[in-house]
């Protein structure tokens, strides 16, 4: 399910891309035509199947239907972040260079947007701090969502395949119980619960706070949402 909302997430983004906006400033395509895209992950690359392999998904699907001509994808550490980059930006050819990773390149991203203004820049979840008079501050769009969002769409998709395919559950395994999963895990349960209220059971315990469907809890065709608390060590947040 993450993986579709990461397509979704990135094809908008290059459409954004190609639609002019007055404050991000000019595209370097005209509108209709595909365009060229860098995609800059954190290493391990799409390897990791996490993060950095939705971000390469979602490219590689506007690539597909014909949104993006040209993709490259490069793949650095903190300490080629900065290299890497400075060569895809003065190559000049790319009409949006998309950053999947804040702590790996974003203080690069801050001094080349400033340095090259005429490019098109894009991040996901983090925007680097710019001043206002900072020439980079109008060539970066920060794409950021609300813990909560993008799992209430996996959830709601969740839950959709679940009563289409007559399965009555549906679960998430969540990282280190730490406050932020938190917020991923309400915004599941909430989109659990579009496809028909649902009892919500946390694991242990496995007590459900009733909230049945139509019908009463042996008739309804309700979608059962548990919490699955993974402890056997942290699960990596974005990058």
């Amino acid at each position: 399910m993450l993986r579709t909302v990461a397509r979704c997430v990135l094809v908008g983004v290059i459409a954004i891309a190609l639609w002019p906006a007055p404050s991000w400033g000019a595209p370097q395509s005209p509108a209709g035509r595909p365009i060229s895209l860098a995609l800059l992950m954190a290493a391990p690359g799409r390897s990791d199947l996490s993060w950095s392999f939705m971000h390469w998904l979602g490219a590689e699907q506007a690539r597909r239907t014909g949104q993006v001509s040209d993709l490259r994808v490069v793949v650095s550490t903190p300490a080629t972040a900065l290299s890497d980059m400075t060569l895809v930006v003065r190559d000049g050819q790319f009409d949006l260079i998309y950053v999947a990773s804040f702590s790996t390149y974003g203080t690069a991203l801050r001094d080349l947007a400033n340095r090259f203004p005429d490019r098109q820049y894009a991040i996901s979840d983090i925007r680097p701090q710019f001043g206002d008079a900072d020439p980079g501050n109008r060539a970066v769009l920060g794409l950021l969502y609300q813990q909560e969002q993008p799992s209430a769409m996996a959830g709601a998709l969740a839950a959709a395949l679940s009563l289409h395919y007559d399965c009555p559950n549906v679960g998430i395994v969540l990282g280190r119980e730490i406050p932020v999963l938190h917020e991923f895990e309400m915004g599941y349960k909430w989109g659990g619960r579009l496809g028909d209220p649902a009892p919500v059971r946390d694991e242990p315990g496995r007590s459900p706070r009733q909230a049945p469907g139509p019908g009463g809890p042996e008739g309804a065709r309700a979608v059962d949402v548990h919490r699955r608390v993974q402890r056997s060590g942290p699960r990596p947040r974005g990058d």
